[in-house]
C-alpha cells in the first residue's frame, strides 16, 4: 500500500511515518462493474483511491 501511496502526487512527499499511518487506516474494497459507490449529497466519511479499473463520476443537473 505504501508504494501505491507514493505514486500519488498528494502523498508523494509524506514521510515514512505518515505513509505507515495511512496504510494502517486503509482497507481495500472491490465493487462490481456499474455499482453506485457514493450518491450525490451523501456526507463524505472517507476518501478512496482507485488502484485498478475505472471510475465514472456523474452529477445530476436540474433533475436530469
Amino acid at each position: 500500500m505504501i508504494e501505491v501511496l507514493r505514486q500519488i502526487d498528494l502523498f508523494a512527499e509524506l514521510g515514512e511515518d505518515c505513509l505507515r499511518r495511512l496504510e494502517e487506516a486503509a482497507h481495500e474494497e472491490t465493487h462490481p462493474e456499474g455499482a453506485m459507490i457514493v450518491h450525490e449529497g451523501q456526507e463524505a466519511t472517507y476518501f478512496g483511491i482507485v488502484t485498478e479499473g475505472t471510475l465514472e463520476w456523474l452529477r445530476e443537473i436540474g433533475g436530469e
